[in-house]
């Protein structure tokens, strides 16, 4: 390895900080250390993390470092092919995210006020984002250039958002007119052998009914690069002034819909022996239905769009009943009040019911919608002030004794610093709540949180502990 120093700064598109060098490797071991901005890969600007690690994998490259000082550096490195270099980026996009210029007629964005977290703003239609990080794009103002690198990257699986493969029914959905016809995308896609994740928000009057059929027919035909189609009903908050009337999910039209999607199952299943289409937990929960078996999810590709969850929370839970022994503190318990979402709080209220041995006090209460609007029943888009305002609401009745345990589902606060959708933090909710935050879809958590410990039962009389069934999921 050899280094070429250059003594003056010079002006390079972008200059990407590096927060952190891993130890041992080969940036460490050329004195590059956090603080230092990499400028070229082989005289060519990396614009995000897919460009670097394709530019640096070869054994012989290039590198065009800066530090601190505005010193340049020219480091010709030879390593094994695929060796990475041990730098570490705060972002995964070195240049801006590219954010979305439709009008669609159902934007959860358009349908917030001001003053919630900065993100929940931000309108993301950045396909690299789709292959990172699994967002849903709708490739509407794809351009042949960003089709040809996603190909050349082979960036697989993508996430893309279709709601309808009729060109008409797409552009009034989507408020524009796409640069490249979704299906000519598709199928590209499909010929190179990229696969992808797609969803279609339903919006009655406008992409149900027979647009559905249609539009559950082309993604069929797509075959195997198509891993999975869901269908989850559109939301409507109360916050939409000015915006396109539409009417909400019936009860006759999730019916309707999930008849259409069984359809386009048992003739998927029929030629690959792959259902693909589901419909969302909700869809079902309109309908009156009883939530389909484990199988129905065929992995739970579409867990995060709600396509699943509560299935899933009722077996890993009955996996963990069925494998363990509970065991609680000899002492009282104290009464422990779990918030949830309308639609989560029945099922919740079921299993605790059916699984809890006596001696645990426990109550959950529905929390109604009352920022977003009662037509929002989802756990997930409660605030701070409706978990309040709840709480205030059945203390002041005396519906919840005093020194009572509140358990709040952590969906509600935002990952990284852990903030609700109304900008009131964790610990400021703990301050004024006295509460604790656990997560839903870890059943294990929960009963740990009611006092419960979970004792792996011995199996066969021969004193070996027994093999968990599943895997706790990373959801």
């Amino acid at each position: 390895m050899t280094s070429q120093n250059k003594q003056t700064k010079q002006d390079k598109q972008i200059k990407v900080p590096v927060i952190s060098v891993t130890s041992n490797s080969i940036a460490e071991e050329l004195g590059i250390e956090s603080g230092w901005f990499l400028i070229s890969v082989n005289s060519e600007f990396p614009k995000d993390i897919l460009d670097y690690s394709f530019m640096t994998y070869d054994s012989e490259i290039e590198v065009e470092m800066e530090d601190p000082h505005g010193e340049i550096t020219i480091f010709e490195i030879e390593k094994d092919e695929g060796e990475p270099l041990g730098l570490e980026f705060e972002n995964q996009l070195f240049d801006k995210i590219r954010t979305c210029g439709n009008k669609c007629l159902f934007c959860f964005v358009d349908q917030m006020p001001r003053g919630l977290r900065p993100t929940l703003y931000v309108k993301d239609e950045d396909y690299r984002l789709s292959f990172l990080d699994g967002s849903y794009i709708t490739m509407s103002r794809f351009s042949r250039g960003d089709l040809d690198r996603i190909c050349r990257l082979f960036l697989s699986p993508l996430y893309i958002s279709v709601h309808a493969t009729c060109e008409g029914d797409r552009e009034i959905l989507l408020g524009r007119k796409s640069t490249i016809p979704i299906m000519e995308i598709l199928e590209t896609l499909a010929e190179k052998s990229i696969f992808f994740h797609t969803q279609i928000v339903l919006c009655p009057g406008y992409n149900d009914g027979k647009v559905l059929i249609q539009s559950l027919s082309d993604l069929a035909a797509l075959g195997e690069p198509l891993l999975s189609c869901s269908v989850v009903p559109v939301g409507l908050t109360r916050f939409r002034d000015k915006l396109a009337d539409i009417p909400p999910v019936s009860e006759e039209c999730a019916l309707e819909t999930i008849r259409i999607i069984e359809d386009a199952r048992q003739t998927s299943l029929k030629k690959s022996g792959q259902a693909v289409f589901c419909a969302s937990d909700e869809l079902y929960l309109r309908a009156g239905l009883e939530l389909p078996a484990a199988e129905y999810y065929e992995g739970y590709p579409q867990f995060e769009n709600g396509v699943g969850m509560i299935r899933f929370f009722q077996e890993e839970a009955d996996r963990i009943i069925s494998d363990h022994t509970l065991s609680s503190a000899k002492s009282a318990s104290p009464m422990n009040i779990l918030l949830t979402g309308n639609s989560f709080a029945p099922v919740l209220k079921n299993w605790l019911r059916q699984n809890l041995p006596q001696g645990i006090n426990w109550k959950v209460i529905p929390v109604q919608n009352h920022f977003f609007g009662e037509t929002v029943t989802v756990t997930g888009l409660l605030t701070y002030q409706d978990i309040r305002k709840s709480l205030d609401h059945h203390r002041s009745s005396g519906t919840i004794p005093e020194k009572s345990r509140i358990i709040i589902p952590d969906i509600l606060l935002s990952r990284g610093d852990r903030v609700f959708l109304d900008g009131v933090t964790e610990e400021q909710a703990i301050q004024e709540l006295s509460c604790i935050f656990v997560p839903w879809d870890d059943p294990a958590a929960l009963l740990s949180a009611l006092g419960m410990t979970p004792i792996k039962k011995l199996q066969g009389g021969k004193g070996k502990t027994g093999k968990k069934k599943g895997e706790n999921s990373k959801l």
